[in-house]
C-alpha cells in the first residue's frame, strides 16, 4: 500500500500498557536462580525493523520464527547486561513455562511502559497466533492513513475488527500528561511573573522620576546631556532587575529537587534555561525601563528647579 513502509504485529504496543511482568531461568547459569525478572513481549516478524529497535547481535525475527513449535527468543542489552553480566548471551538458553528457548539475537533497549521509567530487562517471543495489535510505519502523516489501513483490513479479513488506533506520538503524550500539565502552568505563571516583574520596574522608576524631577532638572542646568539622564535611569533599573535575577536564580536553584519528577528530558538545573530565562527577563526589564527613561530626559530644567 503506498505511504506504508512496514507493517508488524506483537502483544501490546509501544508505550500502550499491557507488556506483562514475568520470571525466568538461564540454563547455563543455575547459580542466578529461577526467578529473573523481566519484561516479556510477543512479537511477529520484522517488528524490530518497524519499530526502529537496532539489532546488536544475532538476527531479527522472521516468519518462520513464528511457528508455534519455534524456540527463539530475543533479549535486550538490560537483560544481557543486568543477567548475563558479560558471559556470552548468544546461544545462551532461557527457561520460560516449562519451554527452553535459544537466544536468537539481542536487540537494543526500549521503554514500553513510559518514557521516564529506567530501561527495563525484556525477551521478546515469536507470537504465531492470538489477540495481537498491528504496528504500521508510514512514510505520510499517521492519521491520514488510518481510514486506509482500516479498509485493506475488512478486504483481506471482514471477521476482525480493529478496536483502537493510535500514534506513538499519542502514546508518549499520554506517560507525558502530568508533565505537558505542569509545563503548560508553569509557562503560564512564568509568564505572568515576568508580566508582574516589568510593571512593577516601570512603577519604581516612574516614581523614582517623579520624586527626582529637581536633582534631574540640577543636572541638566549643570550641563548633562539627556543621554547621561537615560543612561542614569537605565542603570538604576537594570541593576534592581540584575539583583531581581540574582535573587531568582538562587532561588530556583534550591527549589530544582521539588519539580525534578516532574521534568522529562531537561535537567532541572540545565545551564540553557537558566541563561535563557535571565536573558529574557533582563530585555523585558531593559524595555519596562524607557518609558520612565525617556520621561526623564523631557524634564524641564526651569520648572524641575522652580518645584524646588
Amino acid at each position: 500500500m503506498p505511504g506504508i513502509e512496514s507493517v508488524t504485529w506483537s502483544g501490546f504496543p509501544l508505550l500502550y500498557g499491557g507488556v506483562s511482568s514475568t520470571s525466568v531461568s538461564l540454563v547455563e547459569h543455575p547459580d542466578l536462580g529461577n526467578e529473573l525478572e523481566t519484561q516479556i513481549l510477543e512479537i511477529g516478524p520484522g517488528y524490530f525493523e518497524t519499530m526502529k529497535i537496532p539489532v546488536l547481535s544475532g538476527r531479527s525475527i522472521t516468519l518462520q520464527d513464528c511457528r508455534k513449535d519455534s524456540l527463539g527468543i530475543w533479549i535486550n542489552r538490560a537483560f544481557a547486561n543486568k543477567y548475563l553480566k558479560g558471559a556470552p548471551a548468544m546461544g545462551a538458553h532461557v527457561k520460560y513455562e516449562e519451554k527452553t528457548f535459544e537466544v536468537m539475537g539481542i536487540v537494543g533497549d526500549v521503554k514500553y511502559q513510559s518514557v521516564k521509567a529506567d530501561f527495563r530487562p525484556t525477551v521478546y517471543i515469536p507470537m504465531p497466533s492470538g489477540d495481537f495489535s498491528f504496528q504500521v510505519r508510514t512514510a505520510v502523516n499517521p492519521q491520514a492513513m488510518e481510514n486506509r489501513v482500516r479498509s485493506a483490513v475488512a478486504e483481506i479479513a471482514s471477521t476482525i475488527a480493529i478496536q483502537d488506533v493510535g500514534t506513538l506520538q499519542e502514546g508518549i503524550d499520554s506517560t507525558l500528561s502530568t508533565e505537558n500539565a505542569m509545563a503548560r502552568l508553569s509557562a503560564g505563571l512564568g509568564f505572568l511573573a515576568l508580566l508582574l516583574a516589568a510593571i512593577g520596574i516601570y512603577g519604581v522608576l516612574a516614581y523614582s522620576v517623579t520624586r527626582r524631577t529637581s536633582e534631574i532638572a540640577i543636572r541638566m542646568s549643570l550641563g548633562a546631556m539627556p543621554d547621561n539622564i537615560l543612561r542614569l535611569i537605565l542603570k538604576e533599573g537594570l541593576t534592581l532587575a540584575f539583583l531581581g535575577a540574582v535573587v531568582g536564580l538562587l532561588a530556583s536553584w534550591a527549589l530544582t529537587r521539588l519539580v525534578q519528577q516532574f521534568l522529562y528530558g531537561v535537567k532541572a538545573l540545565d545551564p540553557v534555561t537558566f541563561s535563557l530565562a535571565t536573558a529574557i527577563l533582563l530585555v523585558i526589564a531593559a524595555v519596562a525601563c524607557v518609558v520612565p527613561a525617556r520621561r526623564a530626559t523631557r524634564v524641564d530644567p526651569v520648572i524641575g528647579l522652580r518645584y524646588e
